[in-house]
């Protein structure tokens, strides 16, 4: 068996057969020469200085699909960021810019400085001299974060995401209901180009900070975060899907091929997990405006003042499923990083204080229990689909805390 490196780890050349060939074609030296001999954009391209894996995802027997932070290296000597993807399916691999995306096709609007000029230009009331577009994360298919850099009038940083299908419009939406206080502001929506941009929201989030010491600031901070996800779980909020355990339990399924691909026997224990979640189904809290995807890296810091981004999962769920699936990562962070447990606990105090000094009504804390155990099995299942293979060792160890979690769940209603 022969083995390549895909970030730094080794994967298996035979692990799935119906896509042979597949660690070589995913290598990223072998990725940088295909894009340098065969660009798929317009100018001149002499060299790919950088090329960087940022998001896998495999599909075993039917296709992976990944994504390259590149630095590219013109001509004329300058150097420009841009994503380039990588599909691999049985009929062969493909190379391709990310704005090259049938699903997304507003991007071809949201990715030319031109328009863009113009565009915002008209939002803010302003001239715009130049306008910046720097990728910053891409789920092809889905969506694409950018960052806007105007100057002109001085220099404003605005971040427009792109989105698959409406989505777009349901988040303007979203923003708009939830207001300034909660979210960066609303800035535009272009339907037409599935694109909707907001304000800054800062260069820190509460993810960055709580990697340093753990000093009062950061502590005030973390509790500031809580008080922030508080206020949106005590707002009236936009109406949109209702997400529930049942549901989060059916999802997990998705994740059992991979996990049988690489060890059965996790795969068993997973599906054991499932099982299990699947039993603590009902009865269920009332549902409130959620995040959907609530981590500290989504509560943005700008002048010591906490802002939620990423709400295009946002949600009507418990209040337990934000707070459940934040308590995941944090546990996860601290299987990773055994030094820091006690540090994460210190993180996950301070701002469940901030949190419980907001709400009304307080958490229900076996179903916070069940939310942790369902986050912590879609961790362990996305360690397969994203072939982050010096993290399969870890799995056991995180279906083995949420299956503890579940256990604690049954039956108590503190």
């Amino acid at each position: 068996m022969t083995q390549q490196t895909l970030v730094g780890r080794p994967l298996p050349d035979d692990l799935d057969p119906s896509l042979p060939g597949l660690a070589s074609a995913l290598d990223p030296a072998r990725v940088a020469l295909q894009f340098e001999h065969r660009w798929p954009g317009s100018g001149h391209v002499s060299a790919i200085s950088a090329c960087q894996p940022k998001h896998v995802r495999w599909s075993p027997g039917v296709d992976c699909v990944v994504t390259y932070g590149l630095q590219v290296e013109s001509g004329d000597g300058q150097s420009v960021p841009t994503i380039g993807v990588v599909e691999v399916d049985p009929g062969g691999v493909r190379h391709r810019l990310f704005a090259a995306d049938d699903l997304l096709p507003g991007l071809a609007h949201a990715t030319d400085p031109t328009v863009m000029s113009r565009w915002l230009a008209e939002r803010l009331r302003r001239s715009v001299e130049r306008c910046s577009i720097t990728p910053v994360t891409y789920r092809p298919g889905r969506r694409c974060v950018l960052r806007y850099e105007l100057s002109g009038d001085g220099v404003t940083v605005l971040y427009g995401k792109v989105l698959s299908d409406d989505r777009a419009v349901h988040l303007a939406s979203t923003v708009a209901s939830l207001g300034d206080s909660l979210v960066p502001a609303l800035v535009g929506v272009a339907p037409e180009w599935q694109l909707v941009v907001q304000a800054d929201a800062g260069s820190h989030n509460l993810d960055s900070v709580t990697a340093s010491t753990h000093s009062p600031r950061m502590l005030a901070e973390l509790r500031a975060g809580g008080r922030l996800l508080g206020r949106l779980h005590g707002c009236l909020g936009a109406p949109s899907v209702c997400r529930t355990l049942e549901e989060d339990a059916g999802a997990l399924g998705g994740y059992l091929l991979a996990a049988k691909r690489v060890s059965p026997d996790s795969a068993a224990f997973l599906a054991e997990g499932i099982d299990r979640l699947r039993a603590l189904a009902d009865p269920a809290s009332p549902s409130v405006p959620s995040h959907g995807a609530f981590r500290l890296n989504q509560v943005q810091l700008a002048s010591g003042e906490p802002r939620l981004i990423d709400l295009d999962s946002y949600c009507w769920a418990e209040p337990a499923r934000d707070v459940g699936n934040l308590l995941a990562y944090l546990r996860w962070r601290a299987i990773r990083q055994p030094a820091r447990r006690v540090a994460v606990s210190k993180v996950s105090a301070a701002f469940l204080a901030g949190y419980t000094s907001t709400t009304p009504t307080p958490l229900h804390h076996h179903r916070v229990r069940a939310y942790e155990a369902a986050s912590l099995l879609k961790i362990a299942g996305r360690r397969y689909r994203r072939l982050a293979v010096d993290e399969w060792e870890r799995v056991p160890i995180v279906i083995a805390a949420a299956i503890e979690r579940l256990g604690a769940s049954v039956g108590r209603a503190g």
